[in-house]
């Protein structure tokens, strides 16, 4: 495929985002997607129970308690998935475009003590899992600001709080969930009902340890879980997350998954 040839599919492609933007056909695929997740969801766990891993297992099991699985489609993916390009991975999903496909990044608040609150507490939690776009970026200045003003109410100073990317191992042993598969579902997710909605007790398979880091409540914690404002506005309102596993992927619809946990959503970029 030569260089006009591309440019011209990219302004194809340009359009019908543009066309799937529209608020009468966002809803029509939206409704489409939770009909075809509603009748996948028959017999999911068994098919799932055949083919996917303990982590990816999990997190079914986390979407089933928290009410959203009957809504949810998952995906196994090739294994070179994260080779491929954007585009490539979006067509793959039949995401409606690239800005679809989401990640779930754990934050540390390094300068997080014990003062009497629960470590998982909202308010001044040690650890927070964001949901981002690939393609939007989060200001960690930002971040820091509305942990501190709007989730600790400006209570504290300042200087208590510096919210950094946790190390990998950490993120891992938080989840109980696998590499390039963290997504704050099957991991302790605090339900709409205040609730936590884990998946019984069952122990990871990605070789981390819930116990060698101090403080954490095993095998799952409550995640404090921010959406990003950018996410919230995607049409169709789905995003693309990864499902336990680097070669599984799960997609939600924003509204259910706001509805059925006790998410906040926030400005970041």
């Amino acid at each position: 495929m030569d260089a006009v040839e591309m440019l011209h599919l990219e302004k194809v492609a340009q359009r019908l985002v543009a066309v799937q933007r529209h608020p009468r056909v966002a809803k029509l695929l939206l409704d489409e997607f939770v009909r075809e997740a509603g009748e996948e969801e028959r017999g999911r766990a068994a098919e799932l129970a055949r083919t996917a891993p303990t982590t990816v297992q999990r997190v079914h099991r986390g979407a089933v308690a928290l009410g959203i699985a009957r809504f949810c489609k998952f995906y196994h993916v090739e294994s070179d998935y994260y080779n491929w390009s954007l585009e490539h991975r979006a067509a793959r999903l039949a995401a409606p475009s690239i800005d679809h496909l989401c990640k779930t990044v754990v934050f540390e608040n390094t300068r997080w003590k014990d003062d009497g609150l629960d470590v998982y507490d909202m308010r001044f939690a040690r650890f927070y899992a964001v949901i981002v776009q690939y393609t939007d970026k989060i200001n960690p200045a930002k971040l820091n600001q509305f942990a501190w003003g709007e989730l600790g109410g400006q209570k504290r100073s300042k200087r208590d709080y510096n919210l950094r990317v946790a190390e990998e191992p950490v993120a891992l042993a938080l989840t109980g969930l696998g590499r390039m598969g963290v997504v704050p579902i099957g991991a302790g997710i605090v339900g709409s009902d205040g609730a936590v909605a884990s998946d019984g007790g069952r122990a990871a398979d990605n070789g981390a340890d819930p116990a060698s880091i101090a403080g954490l409540r095993t095998p799952a914690l409550q995640m404090s879980v921010i959406l990003t404002s950018n996410v919230v506005a995607l049409a169709p309102r789905i995003m693309f997350l990864g499902a336990g596993h680097i070669d599984w992927k799960i997609a939600v619809p924003i509204d259910v998954f706001r509805r059925n946990t006790a998410c906040v959503v926030a400005d970041l970029a």
